[in-house]
């Protein structure tokens, strides 16, 4: 029942590694998030726009909520 002085530290190291590693990459992430930017680490780790500069079509986000209000209402009438 004594404690193990070495399983311990290992833990104590692996919340150490946890903090200096994972912590700032998420602070990172959320500061980057509120200036409209993210991270991207594939294939070169470069900081990037999230901003949609393109103007969107609704043209096809309406034929895509058609098709998709269809396919709703013929599997609700299959069920029924």
């Amino acid at each position: 029942m004594a404690i193990d002085i070495k399983k311990t530290f290992t833990w104590i190291g692996v919340a150490l590694v946890f903090l200096i590693i994972v912590v700032p990459y998420i602070v990172l992430i959320v500061v980057l998030r509120k200036q409209g930017q993210t991270l991207e680490l594939y294939p070169v780790i470069k900081i990037v726009s999230i901003t949609n500069e393109n103007p969107i079509d609704t043209n096809i986000l309406s034929g895509a909520l058609a098709a998709a209000q269809a396919i709703s209402k013929k599997v609700t009438s299959k069920k029924t």
